[in-house]
């Protein structure tokens, strides 16, 4: 039977596994939590906080304008 998460929760079950130091097999067999599940909503997390984090930038370049993608949380480019 599966059973519902909250986003919240997901959040909560990825961060114990990032500091569990188990691979995500071993820790989802552990905790009796799909894989499938697990690499589903881990991803579905990345993409709404890097999409959250973005900031575009028009910058000069030698034809115009360029567009940046910065990500706030990691000063990344």
């Amino acid at each position: 039977m599966s059973k519902h998460r909250s986003l919240e929760q997901w959040q909560d079950i990825i961060n114990l596994h990032q500091s569990s130091g188990l691979s995500v097999s071993d820790f989802c067999r552990d905790n009796n939590i799909s894989t499938t599940a697990f690499y589903a909503t881990k991803k579905k997390l990345t993409e709404e906080t890097l999409s959250s984090s973005a900031i575009f930038t028009r910058v000069p370049s030698g034809a115009g304008y360029e567009v940046i993608l910065e990500f706030a949380a990691s000063g990344a480019r």
